[in-house]
């Protein structure tokens, strides 16, 4: 009798951060591994240095836990950061032999100037919004300027992964 697969096939292939560190000696600290996904995905280097895992040893399956380590995406190294994907089952462990090619690359990698948006800091409310605003004003007989309330200052997130800037600061 033929095997009828239902429903989609996962695009998973692999276990997940605390699978592998649970195996290893110090839970994988000091180790290198890498998403499936994202070495198909991306032709720049991906991967992570372990800097400490611990691993959530009353979770069924063994697939919960904290990650934290060094990570380097698409040939940018973000400096150390929390591994928020450790329980997705799309991880392997490079072999030790293999650690010197990942880090060569890593460093052989040109790397491309980061480019920083640059976003207006103020911009136009929608027209919409624009006629809410003139009705109200003259229906609470409050003087409405055009050019002042149809303005928006904008606020942008600063954080190492926030590239853009503003215009005037």
């Amino acid at each position: 009798m033929p095997i009828h697969y239902i429903g989609r096939e996962s695009y998973f292939h692999g276990k997940s951060i605390y699978e592998i560190a649970r195996n290893l000696r110090n839970f994988g600290e000091g180790r290198y591994v890498y998403r499936v996904s994202f070495s198909k995905r991306y032709k720049e280097p991906s991967f992570y240095k372990l800097r400490r895992v611990v691993p959530d040893m009353n979770a069924k399956g063994y697939c919960r836990g904290t990650a934290t380590g060094e990570k380097i995406f698409r040939g940018v190294n973000y400096g150390l950061c929390n591994i928020d994907a450790g329980q997705k089952l799309d991880w392997r462990l490079i072999p030790k032999d293999e650690e010197q090619k990942w880090i060569d690359a890593f460093k052989e990698y040109e790397q491309k100037p980061i480019h920083k948006p640059v976003i207006p800091s103020i911009y136009k409310v929608p027209c919409l919004l624009e006629m809410v605003l003139s009705e109200e004003k003259t229906v609470y007989e409050i003087p409405f300027d055009r050019e002042e309330a149809t303005k928006l200052k904008v606020k942008i997130k600063t954080g190492k992964f926030n590239k853009a800037v503003l215009a005037d600061g």
